[in-house]
């Protein structure tokens, strides 16, 4: 749970009685306090304050009823769904939604989405949205040689931040991701010292002290 940045004046009697009930439930003050502010939000939720009022002026009391669930029929489960299967109202009651999503296989990574009218748009979720792909996803990379080996121009807006990149072969479509550093590359970066580096260095003498 997040802290509060600044203070709250409480009265003396309310710090001492905290002190005390979190000594008994292993708390500090601060804690007990906040363990009865998230219980009262809580009870706030179903009783109004002349209800509390009531209850702590012993006019009226607080009964506890537990709450048990309808025992579910596994077999008339099955049953309705084999039903639904044998006259294909399944596929249609498994989403009611009019817009489906599935793997693009054009574009691994993406997803495409289809509307009632079978139109497919092809992007992924960011933020739980759905963003298709823009127009710029379309634009072609010239490739040319680079002696043995071949080098792709990407476009500006396709380009990466860092100089080295991962390349995963997914059938007949290649994966470009950045390649982030990592410790390797870091202790790799550090300047290198000689054998002899503080080989001139004298150790301190360590200091006699008197036994008791």
């Amino acid at each position: 749970m997040a802290k509060a940045a600044s203070p709250i004046r409480l009265q003396d009697g309310i710090m001492q009685a905290a002190i005390l009930a979190g000594k008994r439930n292993h708390r500090s003050a601060a804690e007990q306090i906040e363990y009865w502010a998230e219980m009262g939000r809580k009870v706030a939720a179903f009783l109004n304050p002349d209800d509390l009022l009531s209850v702590s002026a012993g006019l009226a009391k607080i009964r506890l009823e537990p709450v048990f669930g309808v025992p579910v029929d596994a077999d008339a489960v099955f049953c309705a769904l084999e039903a639904e299967r044998d006259t294909g109202s399944l596929s249609q009651t498994v989403t009611r939604s009019s817009v489906r999503y599935q793997v693009s296989t054009l574009h691994p990574g993406y997803l495409e989405q289809i509307d009632g009218n079978g139109v497919r748009v092809t992007g992924q979720f960011k933020n739980g949205e759905f963003i298709a792909l823009s127009e710029t996803a379309s634009k072609t990379a010239k490739i040319f040689m680079n002696g043995r080996s071949q080098a792709i121009r990407l476009p500006k807006g396709f380009r990466f931040e860092v100089d080295e990149v991962y390349i995963t072969k997914q059938g007949e479509n290649l994966l470009i991701s950045p390649k982030k550093p990592d410790w390797d590359d870091f202790f790799n970066t550090q300047p290198a010292f000689s054998e002899d580096f503080l080989a001139d260095r004298q150790d301190a003498v360590a200091q006699e002290r008197d036994f008791f």
